[in-house]
């Protein structure tokens, strides 16, 4: 079956359709948080790549290198997508900047 990766999480995390499917990490660690967790993690990672590679800005917008963004309001699609959280750390720790 091919689902958008959005529909698989949502689906396998909803319902529960599957025997086994890609999630967002850091939604799966949400879920450890509970007294019995509903999913157990394998180490099988289909879509991972350096995140570095996915800040985009405006052309018009004056920002030519990560430290520009301080104080610069930055938008994700969920603030628990694993992509967010990993570009939160990056910048925070390599930048400097703020997550808050």
């Amino acid at each position: 079956m091919v689902l958008s990766v959005e529909e698989t999480f949502f689906r396998m995390l909803r319902n529960r359709e599957f025997d086994a499917a890609e999630l967002s990490m850091s939604s799966y660690c949400v879920t450890l948080g509970r007294d019995n967790p509903d999913f157990i993690a394998i180490p099988v990672f289909p879509s991972r790549f350096f995140r570095h590679s996915c800040i985009f800005v405006s052309a018009k917008s004056g920002i030519e290198k990560p430290s520009d963004l301080v104080g610069k309001r930055i938008g994700v699609p969920e603030y628990q997508m694993t992509a967010p959280v990993w570009i939160r750390g990056i910048l925070q720790d390599e930048y400097g900047i703020d997550p808050a």
